[in-house]
């Protein structure tokens, strides 16, 4: 179903390492490009979708993920694991908690070597799991080696934090997420919310 074959492509290769610059609009006609002369190329798909994602228009983002399920003929099992995670965690950050959960829960099914538990703690936050997630989120945060899954989680604790008006806890939460990550945009945003507040 899907073109796996060019992802080495330069042109793929320089979308995704520009995926957070300032010309994403660039970076957005670069892949359109693409993809219309391979409606099928699943990398360059997911490369349009962490630029919308990035650049916080998740309308964008929800729908390029779709696009890759109808592709899929609407096959759950013929998806990759990034599309739960990257599909779950847009549904959440629309405020679609329960799409959310459902999407990630059929991550684990189809890809049961995959845990999904870290990106499920930002639906279940907001649906009043605070504690709870916070609780798990301190042992995965040490526990973790990559890098982007540290930097979530530490942006995770944050709102778990703030979901307790923990206001300088959370802080310290977005801080230790930004050490890791210095654009990571989430964290960037929280940070200047809780300065707004104090003021």
């Amino acid at each position: 179903v899907f073109a796996y074959r060019v992802r080495s492509d330069p042109r793929l290769v320089r979308a995704k390492r520009q995926a957070s610059g300032r010309d994403w609009q660039g970076n957005e006609m670069l892949l359109y490009s693409i993809l219309e002369q391979q409606p099928a190329n699943l990398w360059a798909l997911e490369v349009l979708g962490d630029l919308y994602r990035y650049h916080a228009f998740l309308e964008r983002a929800a729908e390029t993920y779709w696009q890759v399920l109808r592709l899929a003929g609407d096959d759950y099992s013929a998806l990759p694991a990034w599309w739960f995670r990257r599909a779950g965690l847009t549904c959440a950050e629309l405020g679609q908690a329960h799409k959310a959960l459902d999407i990630f829960a059929l991550g684990r099914k189809y890809h049961p070597q995959v845990d999904f538990t870290l990106w499920e703690a930002h639906p279940r936050v907001d649906l009043g799991q605070a504690q709870e997630v916070l609780h798990q989120l301190r042992a995965q945060v040490h526990e973790s080696r990559e890098v982007e899954e540290r930097v979530f989680a530490w942006y995770e604790i944050g709102r778990c934090y703030e979901a307790q008006q923990q206001w300088q806890a959370a802080e310290a939460a977005f801080r230790a997420s930004l050490k890791l990550d210095p654009l990571y945009r989430p964290s960037r945003r929280k940070l200047l919310g809780l300065r707004t507040q104090e003021r």
